[in-house]
């Protein structure tokens, strides 16, 4: 038999088909093999090679490892015929490699124009052309300016004239190249314009006598920043009632601070700062700072009966966050004071409601209690709560006094004087038809005793005349 070369070109990540053109001897061809005496071949690094026979005729291929672009190595192969005949030949693959572009940038002043040079690499063919993504080589952007690109002695150049004054940002360009295999690259292109700085507002929040640090995002112009300073000129600013202020530049961004007076947790006055450039090209931000305020915790009390419960219900006022616990100075929501009785603490839609329960019949002093409320920043107040308990009154009533009821018969009889205290109270009653000798005296008569006052011997002294008057009387009528 007798056989030829083949050779084929591919592009990446597709298979090559080759068909060498063989002519039988004498017998049929019966195998194709490659040098290693097999129908397949891998080659480390490049592809895997085969080999069969169609209709009489070797067929190889060869498939490339993926996206793999470079030298296939030739490979030998042997068709035979019936007669042990045999007959080579050489099989040749090349990879279209595509062209490669890089990105480019460039920054110019206003009023200028711009050329970029961008880095391409061909493939295994020249380039051919390039163009913006319109498929052009010139495109404009309204508001900004236009762009022209072309080839150069197989380079690309690209230009970008920005319009009259124009500083603002430059939409980025997607160029294409395009080379003789129709194989392309596409990449970027991108113009800067030098602009004053930009400086952005700040804003801080912080807790009573911390210090706020605010750190506004600033953009250099065309020139570095060289100074940053508040509306007096300044780089500090003292704003009596509130704190004071400083600012400076941290590799080159401006960093400022405010520290609040002691304890102060009102408004703070917003302030300009301003930033320059080595353009003397200047930018300005405001600065915000917000004090976060504590809560505010009131002391209550409350006086009740003997066994029952006092509820008590404290002001408390939120500062900039809710309120998130309450507690007893012992980190408890309840605490148990021996003889007194139980104490607890809660909070009930964000108000403060404390219970204490005295021991039964418990009437003496309650302790004073401590609780302190908490916020979601971690702030905290303090107050106290009394409880007062009522002492019951007990009804005193004067000792009884056993006068005895005269008989008929008898005189009426005086109480006795007090050895400490004497009230007399001379009396002459006469009754109706006796003379002065039928008078009879009481004088002498007092009582009082030990702890008893002159009022009530007064009165007693009294009852005995009254008694003796009616004997008197009784005894008149009987006669």
């Amino acid at each position: 038999p007798a056989t030829g070369d083949d050779a084929a070109t591919i592009l990446p990540n597709t298979t090559a088909t080759l068909t060498p053109e063989t002519v039988p001897g004498s017998g049929d061809i019966v195998s194709a093999v490659f040098d290693n005496g097999e129908t397949s071949k891998t080659v480390p690094g490049e592809g895997v090679w085969s080999i069969e026979l169609v209709d009489g005729q070797p067929v190889a291929t060869f498939t490339p490892e993926k996206d793999y672009t470079g030298p296939v190595t030739s490979q030998s192969y042997t068709v035979t015929d019936a007669n042990e005949l045999t007959a080579s030949g050489t099989l040749e693959v090349a990879i279209t490699a595509p062209p490669a572009a890089e990105p480019a940038s460039e920054t110019i002043n206003p009023n200028t124009t711009a050329t970029l040079r961008p880095e391409t690499t061909p493939g295994n063919s020249p380039l051919t052309s390039v163009t913006f993504d319109n498929g052009e080589t010139s495109t404009t952007v309204p508001g900004e300016g236009v762009w022209s690109i072309e080839l150069v002695d197989g380079e690309v150049v690209a230009t970008f004239t920005p319009e009259k004054d124009y500083t603002g940002p430059v939409t980025e360009q997607s160029y294409t190249v395009t080379d003789e295999n129709g194989l392309t690259a596409t990449s970027t292109l991108n113009v800067d314009i030098n602009t004053p700085p930009a400086t952005g507002d700040d804003a801080a929040t912080i807790l009573p006598n911390t210090t706020a640090t605010l750190t506004p995002e600033t953009v250099p112009g065309s020139g570095d920043i060289v100074s940053a300073v508040f509306d007096n000129g300044e780089t500090s600013k003292t704003v009596p009632g509130e704190g004071v202020w400083s600012i400076e530049l941290v590799d080159g961004q401006p960093v400022a601070t405010f520290t609040p007076e002691k304890d102060y947790t009102g408004p703070v006055t917003s302030q300009s700062y301003t930033v320059t450039d080595a353009n003397e090209l200047t930018a300005s931000g405001t600065l915000e700072v917000a004090i976060t305020a504590p809560p505010a915790a009131e002391p209550a009390s409350e006086t009740i009966n003997p066994n029952t419960t006092a509820t008590l219900r404290p002001e408390t006022t939120p500062g900039n966050s809710p309120l998130t616990s309450v507690t007893f100075d012992n980190g408890e929501t309840s605490t148990t004071v021996p003889g007194e009785g139980v104490w607890s603490i809660e909070l009930v839609d964000g108000e403060v409601v404390a219970t204490f329960t005295p021991e039964k019949d418990y009437t003496g002093p309650v302790t004073e209690q401590s609780y302190t409320v908490t916020d979601e920043n971690g702030l905290t107040a303090t107050s106290t709560l009394n409880v007062d308990i009522t002492t019951p009154v007990v009804p005193t009533t004067p000792p009884a006094t056993d006068t005895p009821e005269p008989t008929p018969s008898e005189p009426a009889t005086p109480a006795p004087s007090s050895p400490s205290t004497t009230s007399s109270v001379p009396t002459t009653v006469a009754t109706p038809g006796q003379g002065s000798d039928d008078t009879s005296s009481a004088a002498g008569l007092a009582s009082t005793g030990a702890g008893t006052g002159v009022l009530l011997g007064a009165l007693f002294a009294a009852a005995a005349v009254l008694g003796g008057l009616l004997v008197r009387r009784r005894a008149s009528r009987t006669e």
